[in-house]
């Protein structure tokens, strides 16, 4: 497990980043988490999503609660959609993103690979 303290509402939250995030964001949303992260890095990126984008935050901080057995200030889907604010949640959805590389072990700076035959001109 991978975490990683953020600021939402004005409030600490622990975000975690393992197996258990991408089984609760499936659970959520229907979909995989790493097809999400495809359709806002990938190519031709489309304008991100807000329920899957807080769902990805709700599904890092659920995995710490179940993960660490944490009861006191689990971050609740209401207070992603009525209190925090914009700047958080971008701050937040970026720890995601990065919990997810450092999991996978994705270095940063590397940049996803072409499909063969991909970007060449004959």
């Amino acid at each position: 497990m991978k975490k990683k303290e953020v600021t939402i509402a004005g409030k600490p939250v622990m975000l975690a980043y393992c197996y258990a995030t991408e089984i609760i964001f499936n659970d959520l949303t229907g979909e995989d988490i790493n097809e999400y992260f495809k359709e806002v890095f990938g190519e031709g990126k489309t304008p991100t999503n807000p329920k899957k984008l807080l769902y990805a935050i709700l599904a890092c901080a659920i995995a710490y609660a179940q993960g660490t057995t944490q009861t006191d200030g689990v971050l609740e889907d209401k207070m992603l959609m009525y209190e925090a604010k914009p700047d958080e949640l971008i701050e937040a959805f970026k720890v995601v993103v990065e919990l997810h590389n450092e999991w996978y072990k994705i270095p940063s700076s590397e940049k996803p690979e072409k499909e063969e035959g991909e970007g060449e001109k004959n």
